[in-house]
């Protein structure tokens, strides 16, 4: 398995918060493998201590959407939320590292695929739900936005 290839998700994993973490996955991955082959293009850019900073940065975001995504169930709104957040910070990094116009035009494509797809919880609930579970309390037997 090489470094950007998905791991398999866990047995019994699924529904539309692990399809949702999958593709903000994939865009990220995509973003980056974009980010650094335009950079790698550059010899002059590619030893310039931003860009390596940057595509550093973007790696180890990807591999820790990688690892959570292997060790925990994609679709808990954690992960999802998580995972949703993390991709957006990789795809604007590897925005600003990109040059090359046809390149610009598939992170274009990337960012627009992004933000057009729909969570399934919004993140207002997700933070939400995230911080009921952390605090121990009963988001049925709470009444929301007190």
């Amino acid at each position: 398995m090489n470094e950007t290839t998905r791991p398999a998700v866990p047995a019994g994993a699924g529904g539309p918060g692990e399809r949702y973490a999958g593709t903000m996955f994939g865009l990220a991955e995509q973003a980056y493998e974009l980010a650094v082959r335009d950079v790698k293009g550059d010899a002059k850019r590619s030893r310039l201590p931003g860009g390596q900073f940057t595509t550093a940065r973007m790696r180890a975001s990807l591999a820790t959407m990688r690892a959570l995504m292997a060790r925990h169930d994609p679709g808990d709104p954690v992960v999802a939320h998580y995972v949703a957040e993390a991709a957006q910070e990789v795809v604007s990094k590897a925005f600003e590292l990109v040059t090359d116009p046809l390149a610009a035009e598939e992170m274009s494509r990337i960012w627009r695929s992004l933000k057009a797809t729909a969570p399934p919880l919004s993140p207002d609930h997700a933070r939400e739900r995230i911080g009921k579970a952390a605090l121990l309390i009963d988001p049925d037997a709470t009444p929301r936005w007190l």
